[in-house]
């Protein structure tokens, strides 16, 4: 229902529904994130949630974020420096399962569509200024020292999430953050060559419950479902109880959307 008042809120504001979803996001986030806390930003694009993560965990924490395309990369650095933000920690890279070097579909007109499989999209390559680049890929494992609890962790990455994912089990494992991330469940899964029970097999085995941001829990029988909502949360079950929150966040974007 109240994914349904977003698609409604939506259609008559003349705002991409996204845009809803990113902001409930950024409640998840600030609700969670405390001074001194460490997080990960995998796919910092512009900074929308970066610098808002950054705020919230202040000058004795620190955000890790990672970002491959390069032009982005330097904006954000520059960006970073200009406004004082001393607790980023930025890397130029693609999070994947394996570390190496690899190809990047990057839509140069078109950043958010770019990613580590040239994913369809709603526009010709030409008009998107498709190019194939070459990145260097690094595993979540290899990048958090042992010393530094993650306490959250937030994936976007245009279905690459699975197997970011699958570079930071032992992380998951000894931290065990809460994760927020995006996925085009049938779709990112047979981009990226994984299936149904590989995803929800990865979150069992840590002893994780999955939620859509809007509180329902996702399981295996949502997998094919029309839920028209691509953000996720994913709760150490001894921490599930935070799932009961998620309603509320999205309630204050609704009243906020509408009575702004």
């Amino acid at each position: 229902m109240i994914i349904q008042q977003l698609h409604a809120l939506s259609a008559s504001q003349g705002q991409p529904v996204g845009h809803y979803f990113e902001a409930i996001v950024q409640k998840i986030y600030e609700d969670l994130l405390a001074e001194g806390d460490v997080a990960i930003d995998v796919g910092a694009n512009n900074g929308r949630h970066m610098f808002p993560m950054a705020q919230a965990v202040g000058s004795k924490g620190r955000i890790v974020a990672f970002e491959p395309i390069p032009s982005l990369c330097k904006r954000l650095r520059k960006r970073a420096r200009k406004h004082g933000f001393k607790n980023i920690q930025l890397h130029e890279c693609a999070v994947a399962a394996e570390a190496g070097k690899a190809s990047f579909s990057l839509f140069e007109n078109r950043k958010a569509f770019s990613g580590l499989k040239r994913r369809s999209a709603p526009f010709s390559d030409e008009e998107g200024g498709l190019a194939e680049i070459a990145v260097n890929c690094c595993r979540l494992d290899s990048k958090m020292p042992w010393f530094r609890r993650v306490t959250l962790m937030k994936l976007d990455i245009e279905g690459g999430e699975y197997h970011a994912l699958l570079g930071a089990e032992r992380l998951v494992a000894r931290d065990r953050p809460v994760i927020i991330f995006e996925n085009g469940r049938h779709g990112a899964s047979q981009l990226y060559g994984y299936t149904k029970d590989d995803f929800f097999s990865l979150f069992e085995r840590h002893g994780y419950q999955l939620y859509v941001i809007s509180g329902e829990r996702f399981t295996r029988d949502l997998w094919h479902s029309p839920l028209k909502c691509w953000e996720f949360v994913a709760y150490p079950k001894e921490v599930a109880n935070f799932a009961s929150r998620l309603p509320s966040y999205c309630s204050d974007i609704l009243r906020a959307s509408v009575s702004g």
